[in-house]
């Protein structure tokens, strides 16, 4: 059946119209005194409406009015419902009247319900941040996920560099030794020749197999030492082969080695029998061209491993320390300081999936202060501190929807105390400062925005503990919060003009109210928070 309206004016200048007989719903649209409320209850009385429906202009007077007259009604009035304006002026037209569909309690002498409508939009509006803290959280924890597998594989690396150093000091000790006993043997093939006990001439170009057979030495020498240039193949004790330039039995210049038993190929500068200067290194992990000092990779140069891995930069013993460049094979690419083989002091990583990391680094890890600028859809943009990979610390995070969260963080979470601020489509600013743990609301916070704002306790998200919560034309609810409900002792407050407020005196279960507005009579009250 169609509801019967009544205008809000003066019963001075306007007559309460008659309502038509065989309708239900009796809805008084507008502001309203006490009186008008008053006259409202008795044409609902008289026409024997089921329920009496007020929403008001932006003052919340008319709440405590319309309460009122329920109260000091006769046994067996209408049941009372208040939805509370969130707009300047009227409600609107008849047509854009929000009308609820109660559930009226049954009738009680002295008893009513009493609903009150928060605005539609407000669950979205107060949930929003989360929704994006939490798709923040999530592409967070994927790149996370990414950095632990390359984490893993940079382990993998150092293992391999540390590796390579010792096999290549073992090739250096070995050499070094077998060089000893060349020397030994130069020495004794000198005396030999001074005492012309052998054909061997002390200089020119000559071919000389070792008294053991274990290596055979042809090219030019002088004073019965390889001196110029000339070919070394050893069968014991490294299997391997010199051709290149000699300086009076020791390796130095130019030339190129190759070690069957080591697997090493070496094509670049010798001194004193040393990789010593520009060399290019073939090992079984890849290929290296640049610097060596004493047979270690020092200096700069760029390694090319099998599996797609790139260094390029400053190497000291074997290991990437200074300024450089590592590329992956999926494209991940690091710019910055080293320090024995991890990424050390200040650099910048670009992800093959678009985010970006600039600041400082420790032991192969964001570390200090750091901004990172991620490529998901929330596109977020964080500068603050991290520990060893992770938020730790004062942080402000940039979302693409130009929502921002300006405070403390742990492990890569919201931790501490902060503040979100987010701006809607429709313009209205939202922002909840207070404590966070673990990425969630718990502790004290206070949530505001243009049409509803909370302070008080919060726990994993959701109210819980003494707060308030504000609607904007619907008054104040002062008391306790279980699971985002009103549960136990409370008060709600309505203001209008002058300061003058009303007071109902509640206690809630579950959402419900038993409530009395001056301490004497009792209401029920169902109060539909959020959209329950």
């Amino acid at each position: 059946m169609e509801p019967t309206f009544l205008e809000a004016g003066s019963p001075r200048r306007r007559h309460m119209p008659s309502p038509k007989e065989g309708t239900d719903l009796l809805v008084h649209q507008g502001a309203a005194s006490e009186h008008m409320a008053s006259e409202s209850m008795k044409v609902a009385l008289k026409s024997h409406r089921r329920t009496l429906i007020c929403t008001g202009a932006s003052s919340t007077r008319h709440t405590s009015c319309f309460a009122r007259a329920a109260l000091h009604a006769p046994a067996g009035h209408p049941s009372l419902i208040i939805v509370p304006c969130t707009t300047q002026g009227t409600s609107g037209t008849r047509n854009q009247l929000p009308i609820p569909d109660p559930t009226p309690v049954a009738a009680e002498p002295r008893l009513s319900t009493f609903t009150m409508m928060i605005p539609k939009d407000a669950s979205r509006l107060l949930l929003h941040p989360l929704d994006a803290q939490r798709q923040q959280h999530l592409a967070f924890a994927l790149n996370r996920s990414e950095q632990q597998l390359e984490k893993l594989d940079k382990q993998g690396r150092l293992e391999m560099l540390r590796h390579q150093q010792t096999r290549r000091a073992a090739w250096a000790q070995a050499s070094a030794a077998a060089a000893k006993d060349m020397l030994a043997v130069w020495k004794s093939v000198s005396l030999a020749v001074e005492d012309r006990l052998t054909s061997l001439q002390p200089e020119g170009y000559q071919t000389f197999a070792f008294p053991d057979s274990t290596a055979i030495y042809e090219g030019h020498w002088k004073n019965c030492h390889p001196h110029g240039r000339g070919c070394l193949r050893r069968s014991h004790p490294m299997n391997d082969v010199y051709e290149g330039q000699w300086f009076v039995g020791q390796r130095c210049g130019t030339g190129t080695y190759h070690s069957g038993e080591c697997h090493l190929l070496y094509q670049g500068s010798w001194l004193d029998d040393k990789l010593h200067g520009k060399g290019e290194l073939v090992e079984p992990e890849g290929m290296y061209v640049g610097e060596f000092v004493e047979n270690t990779l020092h200096g700069y140069g760029e390694y090319v491993y099998n599996d797609g891995h790139v260094y390029r930069g400053d190497w000291v013993c074997g290991l990437y320390e200074g300024n450089g460049t590592y590329i992956y094979p999926s494209g991940t690419k690091y710019e910055g300081g080293w320090l024995r083989g991890r990424e050390h002091g200040r650099g910048t990583k670009w992800f093959s999936n678009g985010d970006v990391y600039i600041g400082e680094w420790m032991h192969g890890m964001p570390h200090g202060h750091g901004s990172f600028t991620s490529s998901c859809s929330t596109a977020a943009r964080v500068t603050g501190q991290w520990r060893y990979g992770s938020l730790d610390g004062q942080a402000t995070c940039v979302f693409a929807d130009g929502s921002c969260y300006i405070g403390e963080w742990q492990r890569g979470r919201f931790h501490g105390r902060g503040t979100y601020e987010v701006t809607c489509a429709n313009g209205d600013l939202q922002r909840y400062t207070g404590a966070y743990a673990n990425g969630k609301r718990h502790g004290y916070g206070e949530y505001s925005s243009s049409t509803v704002s909370y302070a008080g306790e919060w726990v994993q998200n959701r109210k819980e503990g003494e707060g308030s919560l504000r609607l904007r034309g619907g008054g104040t609810y002062h008391g306790r919060w279980k699971a985002d409900v009103p549960d136990g002792e409370g008060v709600y407050v309505t203001t209008y003009r002058k300061g003058h407020h009303d007071e109902m005196y509640c206690e809630a279960r579950d959402g419900t109210f038993t409530a009395c507005v001056d301490r004497s009579t009792e209401q029920r009250v169902d109060m539909r928070l959020l959209g329950r």
